[in-house]
């Protein structure tokens, strides 16, 4: 290999944001992207919602799924939370790691996206979740990876 072929962007002596050998370009996302997956998946959806596809394709056109959700992550500490067949009360999403409590509309949308997906148990309810935000997270990647 040449040494002609490598094209770096350095951050600093330890860090670069890019490096490029041959063809193949890498990339650390992260330093492009510093905001939450909320906070891009807003930003995203000011363009509209033409470029969620797989979302839309998953779940349909509604406006709930266009947007990160919520998630007791508190409040489901062991295999039995799953189980449950209904979501848990507002209280129950309390995020102590950022000592925050959820918004009713937060709420409001957590329950109008199990009764709109039939939602049986909290098991449906995380799954979902996660489909969502891998959903979400694919979509900023296509995204990001057309405006590099």
């Amino acid at each position: 290999m040449h040494y002609a072929d490598v094209g770096v962007i350095p951050l600093n002596s330890e860090k670069c944001m890019s490096l490029r050998i041959g063809n193949l370009l890498f990339v650390d996302s992260f330093q492009f992207m510093v905001a939450s997956l909320d906070e891009l998946c807003k930003g995203m959806r000011k363009e509209g919602v033409d470029d969620f596809v797989h979302t839309t394709r998953y779940f349909g056109r509604y406006e709930i799924f266009y947007q990160k959700c919520i998630y007791p992550y508190d409040y489901v500490n062991g295999p039995s939370k799953l189980d449950e067949t209904a979501l848990p009360p507002k209280v129950a999403f309390y995020n102590s790691l950022a000592d925050e409590h959820i918004d009713d509309e937060q709420y409001a949308r957590a329950c109008e996206m199990s009764e709109r997906l039939s939602m049986k148990t909290m098991r449906d309810y995380t799954c979902h979740y996660m489909v969502l935000d891998v959903l979400i997270l694919a979509h900023l990647f296509v995204k990001f990876r057309h405006t590099i």
